[in-house]
């Protein structure tokens, strides 16, 4: 890279160019350059959503640390709004993204470390003699997966997992499938196309080949969904949609309509539609607030949080039927993950596009405690974690000795962090960041073989304290498309290698040949 200057020691202004340093980031051959600088989000806060963000800043308590070096991977340092960068694009079929200001001290940054991840759904403990299943979205269909993981794994990483096909569902038409959903019972599962949604049951024994797939009628006023799931107890189904034909017409010409409906999966029946607002109560009128994609319901199936495409928060009581509160984006990125942890109903964990995640008390309507002290403290290893987070995962607690505590996994496509709750966060000492710790996985959905690792928590704790087992992150060497919890001890894990995604595109990449061949 190169660095121009200005000498204003003659009359004429003459450029100069200083060598500032070389990286070598692609695989294979570069074959375009371009300076870019980020501009800001369409969904950019208003007056009132800024006001109300430094609100609940000023209740954080802040504790200043000293200023460290940062890690190389670092990107959240350096990308910034207005602040240019150097991308760069080669015959590997990778983006990578440098400093244009402190070329030499950041790493290249790879803007998409993993191909574009398939909307999974794993469900444990569900009415077929408890069988795990994995529920998998493709572009025009659906595969329900039973999973088999073997009582002991190969080693400390546990080992791979065997699944079967259970059914497979496409789509009418051939029609790309926008969202889909699966009961946590494996009993109910559905999808939406632009056209209308579909609901589907499924029965048969656990164990045996055959397995039986019938399709539900759903009441014919639904439109087309963005997103989709179940109560906890898999008795109605939570739409989020729009319909052109209907809402458009009627009530806004050229605007997308966007709902949440309910259905009663015993009689189904529409038992109330939500129309999300900013305000605590529904308003009248046509709805205006931009599409729902995400939607996480609690365990006792009270609480219903809906999250819009700019990261907006919509949180619904659904014994009372009535919106409960609205939340503001969080410091002006879109929400990634979130969920209500087991056995802490009142409870929504979010994270964020910026890698940080907030604790909500639902029913006070209020920044958790637990975020109030530590959002702006988390430990330095964090703060530079790998990758954006893209999925959590709760540890699932024994209902009869509920956890008091709540644990989860946080994951990017290059590396996983475990977090408990009930542990402090103190500041780092002089661990770094495990790269690599796990074993190279081995197989994809397409050959029906998964990897799933073994947490014993026992060896772990006598192994490491209390303080340093907390926020533990391990990275990975393949990107990672999802991460579940198939137990208390282990976890599932779906990764994808680059290199297969590259082989199968229609006009491989040139191969870089070895010197001297």
């Amino acid at each position: 890279m190169l660095q121009s200057g200005n000498d204003k020691s003659s009359y004429e202004m003459l450029k100069k160019w200083v060598f500032v340093g070389s990286v070598r980031a692609h695989t294979h051959d570069v074959r375009a350059l371009t300076m870019a600088v980020p501009i800001c989000s369409e969904g950019s806060l208003s007056d009132e959503a800024k006001d109300l963000q430094d609100e609940k800043r000023k209740k954080v308590k802040r504790i200043r640390t000293r200023e460290k070096k940062p890690l190389d991977f670092s990107y959240g340092k350096w990308a910034h709004f207005g602040v240019p960068m150097l991308v760069s694009a080669g015959d590997d079929a990778k983006l990578f993204a440098y400093s244009a200001m402190e070329f030499t001290r950041f790493s290249p940054h790879d803007i998409c470390p993993a191909p574009q991840r398939v909307p999974i759904h794993l469900v444990t403990g569900s009415r077929f003699n408890q069988t795990s299943f994995l529920f998998v979205q493709a572009s025009c269909w659906l595969d329900v997966l039973s999973v088999n993981a073997p009582d002991g794994g190969s080693g400390p990483y546990g080992g791979l997992v065997t699944t079967n096909i259970v059914a497979r569902v496409k789509s009418k038409a051939g029609r790309k499938i926008i969202c889909s959903a699966m009961s946590n019972s494996g009993e109910f599962f559905g999808y939406s196309d632009h056209i209308r949604p579909s609901l589907f049951e499924l029965s048969g024994q656990a164990g045996q080949s055959t397995w039986t797939v019938s399709k539900r009628q759903l009441p014919q006023k639904l439109p087309s969904a963005h997103s989709m799931v179940f109560t906890s107890d898999g008795s109605r189904l939570l739409i989020a949609g729009h319909d052109r034909r209907i809402y458009v017409s009627l009530y806004l010409h050229g605007f997308q309509c966007i709902i949440l409906t309910v259905v009663d999966l015993e009689s189904l029946k529409l038992l109330h539609t939500f129309i999300p607002c900013r305000q605590e109560h529904e308003k009248e009128g046509p709805p205006d607030e931009p599409p729902i994609t995400k939607m996480f319901t609690s365990s006792d199936d009270q609480w219903l949080a809906a999250i819009n495409c700019f990261g907006d928060i919509y949180l619904f009581n659904l014994e009372i039927l009535r919106q409960h509160w609205f939340i503001s984006r969080l410091d002006g990125a879109s929400v990634t993950a979130g969920g209500f942890p087991p056995q802490r109903n009142n409870v929504l964990i979010i994270t964020t596009s910026s890698n940080q995640f907030y604790i909500f008390d639902v029913e006070a309507r209020q920044l958790g405690e637990w975020s109030m002290q530590h959002s702006f403290t988390l430990p330095r290893r964090y703060q530079e974690f790998p990758g954006e987070v893209i999925g959590l995962s709760f540890c699932p607690s024994s209902s009869s000795h509920p956890s008091k505590s709540t644990s989860l996994v946080v994951y990017s496509a290059r590396a996983m962090c475990s977090i408990d709750f009930g542990k402090a966060v103190d500041e780092d000492d002089e661990s770094q960041l495990v790269h690599e710790a796990l074993l190279k996985l081995q197989g994809s959905i397409t050959n029906k073989k998964l990897k799933y690792l073994l947490i014993d928590g026992r060896q772990t704790e006598s192994k490491h304290t209390s303080r340093k087992n907390n926020f533990e992150i391990i990275g990975f060497r393949d990107p990672v498309l999802f991460i579940g919890h198939l137990s208390k001890n282990s976890i599932l894990m779906v990764d994808k290698p680059w290199m297969e995604v590259v082989k199968s595109f229609d006009t491989a990449p040139v191969q870089r040949h070895i010197y001297g061949t």
